[in-house]
Order: C-alpha cells, then structure tokens, then sequence
C-alpha cells in the first residue's frame, strides 16, 4: 500500500511538471515528462493497481479512431454562461509518420495543394497532398539548425529558425536559401506571417522585420519590444500584432511602426506564444492566459473550456481551433466562446488546415487528421 501511494503521488507529479512544461512552451522537457509518465503508469501496475489508473494519467489511443459522440465535458465554459457541449470531431492516427518517436513536430502549413509538416527539432521535413499519406523531404536545406515557424502566402511555403534561419520552397519539396533579411546568425527567428500585405517575422531580442515579397526585406528599429521574444506575430488586412515573453504585445498597420499594447492586466508577465486572426477577432493566448480583440488593440480575457491553455491556435474553415494540455482541443466560431472537441493526440504543437482536412502534429513524431467539414 505504502509503495502504491507514493508511485501515485510521484505520478501526480510528473503530470503536473509534464503539463506546465507544455503550457509554457517548454516542449522538449515535455517530451522528457511524458515518457517518465509512461514509466510510471507501468510501475502503478507492477504494485497491484493496474485496474485502477489514475484518471488524469490516461494516454488517448492514437491508434484507434475517436468516438465521435463521445462527450468530455458539457459544462459552462464560454462567456455566455450556457452549457457547452463537446464537438464530435473524429481524429484519426497518422499511420506512417516519417517522424520518429523523438521527434516533436515545431509547425504545419498548407500551400500550393500540400501540407507541410516540419519536426526532429525543426530539422525534418514532410509532405502531403492528403494529411494521411507522407513523404519525407530529401534535402531541407535546415542543416542543424531548428525550425520554429513556416507560412505558406503568395505561392511559397517560408520557413524561419534559429541562427537566423530562413528558407523558401514553392512546393515544400525543393528548397531554397533566403538571403539578406536581416536577422543574423546570432538570432533565432520564432515567427513568421503574412498580413496586410507583407510577410513579418519577428526573433529575438525584440527583432522584427517585414518584406512585401520574402525576397526584399526591411528591418524595423524600434519594435517596442526591446529586449523580449517575438515568438508569436498575426495579421489581418490592415492590422499587425506582435507577442512574447513578459506578457508583452505591440500592434503595427504598416509592419515598421510599431506601438505598445498594455496586456498586462491579463497576461501579467506570462508568455504569449500563439496569436490567430479570424472572422474580425485576434485571439491570443499563451501558457496561462487568452484574449480576444476586435482591433488589435483593446483586449478582453476569454474563459477557456477545461483547458490549461489554447495553443496553438489558428483559424480556419471558419473557425478558431486550439490545442491544449494533455488530448484536450477546443474551437470557436467568434474567438470568444469555446467548444471543447473530443481528445486527440497527446500534446498538440502545430495544427494546419487545407482540403477539407484538419492537421495536428505533437511529440513522438505523432500526427492525425479529421476531415469533418463542417
């Protein structure tokens, strides 16, 4: 009994670690966190309770298709005060990921009539015309060097990374090197977007730069940001925002100037590590807190369905979709109530749309697809 309760409580303890890591963005410790969970679920059974798993240690099956009438949770979780049901969106494996089990998948984009999945740190590619079937990129032209974020606008997937990584490819099979934009080797580029057309993206120290083609490239001298991350950047037609550590955000209309936005009463000096544009609202969110904004500029702290956090987000098919700790997902139509969808893999880090097809990627190399089109 003694030994049972003490693997109960180390358990409980991994768990807690393992979700703050992903809540922070802390993805490699989380990666770390859920094969020691593993260890311990098996050690739970070698002690005599193996008929009795704790219940926020379960792993969600990936192997199998979700229950698409299954319901998680159906309590009041949005804005409106009313109950929330739970969306029958069906997720299903990836049968043949080209990721291996130490592998995290950084980011997804879909272009050109492809998905484009980057993982192994940021230094594995692959692609697929369905989310279903994949193929393993020959030559990335990475190098060692991790990706953090690709985006696909104006024909061309573009890929950033650390040690001011940057690269293009119109297919996501052949790659080419991005020159002169002026970020250098000493700085990791977390981010980048297309919005009010021009690409932006945004690295360390506070380094923002934005091109109209991701050929030319202007670097903006004051970012306001200073000193702190750009890990997150979206863009409307006329509207620009910027986020990262410290709970700190920037708007700008032009890409070059750009002003302070005081978030500090919601994120306080948290991270904002995810930012989506949609049906006329921003959503931003990070490893605490998520908010919505109808200009950019003014905010307003959204309550979340049984969630630690909503990230990553993007908005497609008409809607927000978010992942979140653990299995758990969420959507919305307006950004501001949320929907709690069935449990997908576990710990979501990218998500991508296209085709009628919905796209996540997480640790282990995992990936699965919902073709729900509605």
């Amino acid at each position: 009994m003694a030994n049972r309760k003490l693997f109960v409580a180390m358990l409980a303890m991994a768990l807690v670690l393992g979700m703050t890591a992903v809540s922070c963005g802390r993805v490699k410790q989380a990666a770390e966190m859920v094969k020691t969970v593993k260890e311990l679920q098996k050690e739970l059974q070698k002690a005599g309770d193996s008929g009795k798993t704790a219940e926020s240690g379960e792993t969600a099956d990936t192997s199998k298709t979700a229950e698409s009438g299954k319901k998680a949770d159906s309590k009041s979780s949005g804005n409106s005060g009313g109950q929330t049901a739970v969306d029958s969106m069906t997720w299903t494996a990836v049968k043949d990921s080209p990721f291996g089990p130490n592998d995290i998948i950084e980011a997804i984009a879909f272009g050109n009539g492809k998905f484009v999945a980057i993982g192994d740190w940021g230094r594995k590619a692959a692609y697929s015309s369905d989310g279903v079937t994949w193929t393993a990129v020959a030559d990335t032209k990475f190098g060692d060097n991790e990706i953090k974020a690709i985006a696909f606008c104006k024909d061309k997937f573009i890929a950033v990374g650390e040690r001011g990584t940057m690269r293009s490819s119109s297919d996501g099979v052949t790659w080419s090197y991005v020159y002169d934009h002026k970020f250098n080797r000493n700085t990791s580029i977390n981010s980048i977007t297309y919005g009010n057309n021009m690409f932006v993206a945004g690295g360390d120290v506070g380094q923002i730069a934005s091109s109209p083609d991701s050929i030319t490239w202007t670097a903006v001298k004051d970012t306001i940001l200073n000193a702190n991350r750009v890990v997150a950047i979206a863009g409307s037609k006329d509207m620009l925002v910027a986020g990262g550590n410290n709970g700190k955000m920037a708007y700008s209309s032009d890409g070059i100037k750009w002003t302070d936005i005081d978030v500090s009463s919601i994120f306080d000096k948290t991270w904002i590590d995810t930012i989506a544009y949609g049906n006329g609202k921003f959503v931003a969110s990070g490893s605490v807190k998520a908010a919505y904004s109808s200009d950019g500029i003014k905010w307003t702290e959204v309550i979340k369905p049984r969630t630690n956090s909503l990230s990553p987000i993007i908005f497609a098919n008409n809607k927000f979709i978010a992942a979140s700790d653990g299995a758990k997902m969420a959507t919305s139509t307006d950004g501001v109530t949320w929907t709690s969808i069935n449990d997908c893999i576990q710990n979501i880090t990218a998500i991508a749309f296209g085709n009628g097809t919905f796209v996540v990627g997480g640790v282990e190399g995992k990936m699965a697809y919902s073709t729900r089109k509605n």
